[in-house]
């Protein structure tokens, strides 16, 4: 038998318990399953079990990227965000650069009304070096998924990409089905 301490969310509750660590981690399994409807399996340890989601848009569109980044972790993915996964004293335009060529397994364009009008701006830098990472992978296997957020014209840099509508309430779950999907297709789940 074992010590576990086991810190609960609330106001300080702390647990212990003597007993076998093993029967203890199947108890506390079983009442999150319980209490949460979903199993734990949806929600894999490691992050090489779960794909990496950059969500790229135009900074207008920020409110709607914190959204699907919230959506996608749900999921059990790994959403990758300028805004949550950059840190103080990055040299944010070498990290962004490194996840887009070497770190992500999917690249989301949310397109939107704002996007279609930029001429210039760093999201088109984004979607350039997605574009050649795309040239890297075989034919058949996903790497950018353009998302259209709102009613508007699609970027013709990615007119040969089928877009995902999240404007209809079943769009987030086709999203999530495609990812998931083309994730097993590719051997690393």
């Amino acid at each position: 038998k074992s010590t576990v301490l086991f810190f609960q969310e609330g106001p300080c509750k702390v647990h212990i318990f003597e007993q076998d660590f093993n029967e203890f981690a199947k108890k506390l399994r079983k009442k999150y399953e319980d209490s949460a409807g979903t199993s734990i399996e949806a929600f894999p340890d490691k992050k090489e079990d779960r794909p990496v989601v950059f969500i790229c848009h135009a900074g207008e569109d920020k409110d709607y990227a914190v959204s699907l980044y919230e959506k996608m972790g749900q999921a059990g993915f790994a959403p990758w965000l300028d805004k949550e996964n950059l840190q103080g004293g990055d040299q944010w335009n070498e990290v962004i650069k490194k996840a887009i060529k070497k770190e992500i397994d999917y690249f989301l364009v949310l397109q939107s009304k704002t996007l279609a009008d930029k001429i210039e701006g760093y999201v088109n830098k984004e979607i350039v070096e997605a574009r050649e990472r795309q040239k890297e992978f075989r034919f058949g296997i996903r790497f950018i998924i353009p998302v259209k957020i709102e009613d508007c014209r699609l970027l013709e840099v990615l007119d040969d990409l089928q877009t995902i509508d999240l404007t209809d309430e079943t769009g987030v779950d086709r999203l999530v089905q495609t990812i998931r999907r083309d994730f097993m297709k590719r051997g690393k789940r």
